[in-house]
């Protein structure tokens, strides 16, 4: 550990009084994972409001009541045949 680090310190999952706190790989996991789960807690009781206009997405997590925001851009097109 060295020079009087804590656990807390170097976890990639920081916490500070019991409050879970999102780290750049955290939410690169979230993201690889399609935002699957809950990025503080794991749980995938997700409920979304989506606002299209906007390309954004404010979503809340059921269990541990954490929100966010995803935000979505375009990435590609593809022709439709007719």
């Amino acid at each position: 550990r060295g020079r009087g680090y804590s656990h807390y310190d170097t976890c990639p999952v920081m916490v500070a009084k019991n409050e879970v706190v999102l780290t750049k790989r955290r939410i690169n996991k979230y993201i690889k994972k399609a935002g699957t789960n809950c990025p503080y807690c794991g749980s995938r009781n997700l409920r979304w409001g989506r606002d299209v206009p906007d390309r954004r997405d404010d979503i809340t997590c059921e269990d541990c009541g954490k929100k966010w925001t995803e935000e979505y851009g375009l990435i590609d097109i593809t022709p439709v045949e007719e």
